[in-house]
């Protein structure tokens, strides 16, 4: 089963870093660098999955990810961050997010929170 993913996040190499662990596994990368874009893509595009950075220039990440969830409840977003205050995290739950994973050198993490969560799991 093939996914695509969505990655929204300003660090452009943190987008290159992503793709790269992505690579080989199955999952197609799509990328935005800002909440708008990323907006237009999920509702443009056939995406299974998003994987959305909490601190974003622009438009807000819980804002993004409320519009989502209005539009496309049955999406799954992952809060992806290198902040863990449990007000981000407790947020993102309440707005929908399928689970909420701190941005650390570990790839296969982040690649098997995207598969659970692109089956319907939580993380």
């Amino acid at each position: 089963m093939s996914i695509t993913l969505l990655i929204v996040d300003d660090h452009e190499m943190v987008r290159e870093g992503l793709r790269y662990a992505f690579s080989g596994t199955g999952i197609e990368v799509i990328e935005a660098s800002d909440g708008g874009t990323g907006l237009t893509l999920v509702f443009d595009e056939e995406v299974d999955i998003v994987l959305l950075d909490v601190d974003m220039p622009g438009l807000d990440a819980l804002e993004v990810l409320d519009r989502i969830k209005q539009q496309e409840p049955d999406l799954p977003v992952l809060m992806h961050s290198c902040h863990d205050r449990f007000t981000y995290v407790e947020r993102s739950i309440e707005l929908g997010a399928a689970g909420y994973i701190i941005k650390g050198p570990n790839k296969t993490k982040v690649i098997d929170a995207v598969r659970i969560a692109s089956a319907g799991g939580s993380v």
